[in-house]
This record gives structure tokens, sequence and C-alpha cells, in this order.
């Protein structure tokens, strides 16, 4: 992964490193209220060669026995931990302890070419601390004189001495809360990147127009954001980005549907994506908005006899519609409605129990028919077309399909098994749009930041206002 692409995977992903960087800092900040305070004492002892007569003391033998003492340190230091001084420092401290634990406790350092040794004891509290460095006073010397001698009567080569006073700690050695929250800050971050950067690499989604042209080798129309579903849809701000999106790209959709027919002949487009929450419906209805804003006769055809939701969006559900006419109860012009935001619509009507059965039927072909004669651009919403086949039969008596891909989630393999699908059944893809979260702008542009040769561009004289586009509840 390049430089770049680990830039914009972080960025696409930021709320995963956000999370991380959170639940690290509570982490954090919970660590530091539960964690006991913890004191820490140090004890510092020197070792001393045996003590001689200056008056017959040569130089030489002065230095030997100070380069015997620090030859000796390093087994000084290991013997201070030993499970052997350890439990007898818990004998003389009378603690409740086990040798384990004060010895995880316990720290002998030195440096190189020094006598000295410090002995650093954690207790949880700073008297406790001094008492066990005491104990060790006490018990270590005796011990180092015990192996110097190693048995046998005499004043021993080297023999340890303690410096007192032993410090008292005036405060805890644990991190305090800055320090705590800081280190905190810092994994949540390495975490997250992690994170981010590992569910980068994983993902096969598609995720901008050029890997979306790629996967299908069909036009791409255009990229389109989808905002959340509201309780009662309303109109966006006139002249708004999403607007004039959608306005593009129901110019690029009708002369896809249109291309390789007579000038003029009018269009059955259905609106088809792999799965639930693609943003089909948001689709159709401002598709039909703007498309009437236009000044053209379109109707909206809510065909989704599962969980229809184009019609109720566009305030033209009157409980009859597309199965009545089906069905034979009722013609189109007796149940299509005139939406008050713009378009024509007809409405899914009773759902029935076999709905695949219905629309494979030759009333559908017949009813379309009537539709195109009627209509310069007809919209179609369906269900989803993989889990099942309606959009599939809608397409073959269709005059083409438009496929939706949401950004980072559908997948090539997605829209593979949809063309399938749809190639199976006799329907036509005549291009594929890209949907994308409502945090990323709508762009008709290739990889390069290009502008899409499908992009109108924008008139230098001002339009007339059109209708803008009204966010359709979310398909499920």
């Amino acid at each position: 992964m390049s430089l770049p692409d680990a830039l914009r995977a972080l960025r696409e992903r930021r709320r995963v490193v956000l999370v991380a960087v959170l639940v690290a800092l509570l982490a954090g900040g919970a660590l530091y209220l539960l964690r006991p305070p913890t004191y820490t004492a140090t004890l510092t002892v020197y070792a001393a060669p045996r003590p001689t007569d200056p008056a017959t003391t040569t130089a030489d033998a002065a230095y030997q026995a100070n380069l015997l003492a620090k030859e000796r340190v390093p087994s000084y230091v290991q013997l201070a931990t030993s499970p052997q001084v350890v439990s007898q420092v818990i004998g003389r401290a009378r603690l409740d302890t086990s040798v384990t634990d004060l010895t995880s406790r316990t720290v002998a350092t030195t440096v190189p070419d020094s006598v000295l040794i410090d002995i650093a004891v954690q207790a949880p509290s700073a008297q406790q601390a001094v008492a066990i460095a005491d104990a060790f006073s006490q018990v270590l010397p005796p011990a180092v004189d015990q192996l110097e001698q190693g048995g046998a009567p005499g004043v021993p080569a080297v023999s340890l001495r303690v410096i007192r006073p032993i410090p008292v700690p005036d405060r805890p050695t644990t991190p305090g809360l800055g320090l705590t929250l800081g280190l905190a800050l810092l994994a949540g971050l390495v975490i997250g990147v992690a994170v981010a950067l590992i569910r980068a690499a994983a993902d096969r989604s598609v995720r901008d127009t050029g890997a979306l042209a790629a996967a299908v080798g069909l036009p791409v129309l255009g990229s389109l954001p989808v905002r959340p579903s509201r309780g009662d849809p309303g109109p966006e701000p006139e002249r708004s980005e999403l607007g004039e999106a959608y306005r593009q790209l129901r110019t690029a959709l009708h002369g896809a549907a249109t291309s390789g027919r007579r000038h003029g002949a009018p269009g059955v487009l259905v609106v088809a994506s792999p799965g639930a929450g693609d943003g089909r419906t948001t689709t159709v209805v401002n598709l039909g908005v703007a498309a009437a804003g236009a000044g053209m006769s379109v109707l909206v055809l809510d065909a989704d006899l599962r969980a229809p939701r184009a019609a109720r969006a566009l305030s033209a559900d009157g409980g009859t519609g597309l199965t009545d006419v089906l069905s034979g109860a009722a013609e189109p012009e007796d149940v299509i409605r005139r939406s008050p935001l713009g378009p024509d619509v007809l409405a899914p009507g009773p759902l029935p129990s076999n709905p695949a059965e219905l629309l494979a039927g030759e009333a559908l072909a017949e009813v379309l028919e009537e539709l195109r004669e009627r209509y310069a651009l007809v919209v179609v919403d369906t269900p989803p077309l993989l889990p099942v086949t309606d959009a599939a039969v809608l397409g073959a008596a269709a005059d083409g399909v438009t496929v939706l891909a949401r950004r980072g989630r559908t997948t090539g393999d997605d829209l593979a098994a949809v063309l399938r699908s749809l190639e199976t059944a006799g329907g036509r893809a005549v291009g594929t749009v890209l949907v994308a979260d409502p945090d990323h702008r709508p762009a008709l542009a290739d990889d390069g930041g290009r502008r899409s040769p499908m992009a109108p561009r924008r008139a230098a004289a001002a339009r007339r206002p059109e209708p803008e586009p009204v966010p359709a509840p979310r398909e499920v």
C-alpha cells in the first residue's frame, strides 16, 4: 500500500481511529482510578574491601582490594533478589506476601565499575516501603559476609555497608493521570491506525468510480450521496449540490437508456442494486423529481412488492396500484396519481404473496408498453436483486437497468452476480452509479480528478430553478 493510499484509508476510516483513541483513553482513566498508588523506597549499600593497616599496606594491595570489591558487586546484585534473601526479608518485616510477589516488587541495580548498589522496593504505602528496605539492610550484609567467609571464621574480604537514612518517599511513583492518559492516547493511535490499515488492505469493496468501471466494464453514470433516512421526507435546500448531482445523473441516465433507439423514444429505467440499503428508493425518488423539474413527463413506478417506499415518499400512495393493474382489477389511468413534488406515481398496491410470479406474467410487459406511450421516462424502484429475482424480471421487460454500487459495501463479486442475473433474465444494464455516504462529496470524475465526459457543464446563464431532491426512506 502506497503512502497516498494509506492516507486515504486513514481519512476514510478516521472513525475507527477515533473510537480506538476514545476506548484507550477511557481504559487509561479507569486504570488510573482503580489502580492503588505505589510508593518506592530505595536502599543504597556499597561494597567495602577488608580494612587494612595503612602503615603496612602498599598502594598496589589497596588497589587490588578495591578491584576485588568492584568485581564482587554484580554477584551481590543477584544475591539481593535471591529467594534466600527475600524470604528472610519477609520474615523480618512480617509481611503477608509470597517470595515471588516481593521479588517482583524489588529491583537491585548498579553501574559498571561502581561499588554502589541500589535496592528499590515498591509497596502500597511509604511506611511499608521503608520498612521493607530497612529489612533488606539488615538481611543482605550478613548474607554477603557469610558468602565471603565460606563458613570459615575471620574478616570477609568484602562487606556491605548501608548508607543511611533511607529516604521516605513523599509521593507515589506510579504514573500520574497526565502520563497515563498520554500513554493511552499513543496506544490508541497505534491500534486505531493499525486496524484502519488492516481493514483497508482486506477491503474488496468498490471505493471509487475507477474501481467501479473496472469491476463491471460499464459506463459510470455518476456518483451520488445518500442521506440518512428521515421520518418525514422534505425537500432539500434550493440549488443544493446534491440536487445538481441528481440533475446531472438524470441527463446521463436518460441518454444511456435511449442510446441505440430512435430519437425521442420513451424509456423504462429499472434502478437495481445487489443488496438492501444501497440507495435505490432515494435515487428513484430524486430522479423522478429532477426529471419532472426539467419539464419531462415522468412516472415513478414503485414496483417493490415486498417493502415499498417510493410512493409513500412522494406522498402518492393511495392503497391501489400496480398489483391491481396486473390482476386486471384496474387500468393504469385509474391508479396513477400526481405527486405534489412533480412526477406521476404508480404505487405498488396491495402486496401479493407471490410478487415474483406476478411480475413474470405477460401483464407486466403490456403495462410497461402502455406507460412508454404516455411518458418520456419511467423510473422503476425494485427490491434488492441478489436476494430475490423481482428486479431481474423487471429488467427483462424494461429498456435498461441502472445498477447502484454502495461505496465501501458493494464488492466486485456482488456486481458480477448482478450482471449475470440480469443477463440470464434478458435484461440490459446501461450503466452504474456509485452511491456514497453523506460524508463524501458527489463527484463525477475519474481517479485523477478529471471531470467525467458524462457530466454536463454548467450553463453560463442562470437556469430556471428546479425542484430539489427528496431524501427517501432507506430500503430494507
